[in-house]
């Protein structure tokens, strides 16, 4: 089931979501599939590429965080790019939920 406002593009196989009150349209980068909520980090599943610098909405039943990808961990290692299907530890600036999506704000 999609989120309110969701909008799925088959031909490039994404999901674009545009929130109503905002006029930035956005693009499904991944999903959060768990959060340690001391590290204040959530391990991501990316459906897309997602690089620092890129600006980010999470969303899901009751989260709603807005924030700039400063950090980004695999096996421990700093990177600064991670590719589609790769899994990621993310810092993230509110508590996350399990499924909540993450969506990378369209630069315009």
């Amino acid at each position: 089931m999609l989120a309110r406002g969701t909008v799925t593009n088959s031909r490039l196989g994404s999901v674009i979501f545009t929130d109503p009150n905002m006029e930035t349209p956005y693009t499904k980068v991944g999903r959060i599939e768990h959060f340690y909520s001391k590290a204040s980090v959530a391990v991501v599943e990316l459906s897309s590429p997602l690089k620092q610098g890129d600006k980010i909405v999470i969303r899901g039943t009751t989260t709603n965080i807005e924030q700039t990808v400063d950090s980004m961990e695999m096996e421990h290692n700093q990177v600064s790019l991670a590719q589609t299907g790769q899994r990621i530890g993310l810092k993230v600036a509110g508590r996350v939920r399990e499924n909540d999506v993450v969506y990378k704000v369209a630069q315009g």
